[in-house]
């Protein structure tokens, strides 16, 4: 009799001290949540780029933080040196992420999304690129299309990428998948080098369906940028 009853107040405990250890781990996920949230609201990354200051705030890198870590993380203190930083946004407006937007960030292929990173890189010699693009023709190696939408446009003989090159002389390159045969890429895209300043160009992605808008997206861009520049120096002055 003794040795049920035991039996029974032991049986007792163990649902006792699962129920608590549930509790614990929901309130642990709960509070996880909240400050994810917090940090998406108010998080802010503060970068030193080869010495350009950028106040980039969080919601604007998706990627970089809830798809990497699966959560909004906590962004360090201070000022931090890197040699690039990645950042997410949605067009047509560069939104960055915002909850209710959360399924136009989960579509198949690139949708409305740019993903990219601003990093060191070489911005000098821009002219010995198009001087390579204009001798891969020359050569036989590529040939040169109808302009579109203020791009010389370079297509490759058989597999590859479309390149272009901006007529005006902005220091800038783009190449693009093509949907077509022979490559039939089911998402084709487009990937744009971008000189912004000295030792710091801008490297991005988007649909090809979005290519026409190409100088939009990189004015809106280099411009985004500088406003985290200016974030940074206000925060210097006060």
């Amino acid at each position: 009799m003794l040795s049920r009853f035991l039996l029974k107040l032991r049986s007792f405990a163990i649902v006792l001290l699962v129920l608590a250890l549930t509790q614990l781990s929901a309130c642990g996920e709960n509070a996880v949540n909240d400050k994810s949230k917090q940090n998406l609201e108010t998080g802010v990354v503060r970068i030193d780029l080869d010495g350009h200051h950028f106040n980039v705030p969080l919601r604007y890198m998706y990627y970089e933080s809830k798809v990497k870590r699966g959560t909004w993380a906590t962004p360090k203190k201070g000022r931090t040196e890197v040699d690039y930083l990645g950042f997410s946004l949605l067009l047509p407006d560069l939104r960055p992420y915002y909850p209710e937007d959360d399924a136009r960030w989960k579509v198949r292929g690139y949708g409305d999304r740019v993903s990219g990173s601003i990093m060191k890189g070489n911005t000098k010699n821009f002219e010995l690129t198009v001087k390579g693009k204009f001798d891969g023709v020359t050569k036989g190696r590529s040939q040169r299309e109808k302009d579109v939408s203020g791009l010389i446009h370079f297509s490759p003989k058989g597999y590859g990428t479309d390149d272009y090159l901006p007529i005006d002389g902005r220091e800038l390159r783009i190449w693009c998948s093509r949907a077509a045969p022979p490559d039939n890429v089911p998402f084709p895209g487009c990937t744009v080098i971008s000189n912004y300043l000295e030792g710091i160009v801008l490297n991005y992605s988007y649909g090809r369906p979005h290519l026409s808008r190409w100088r939009e997206i990189d004015d809106g861009i280099k411009a985004m940028f500088d406003n985290f520049g200016k974030a940074a120096e206000a925060e210097k002055l006060k």
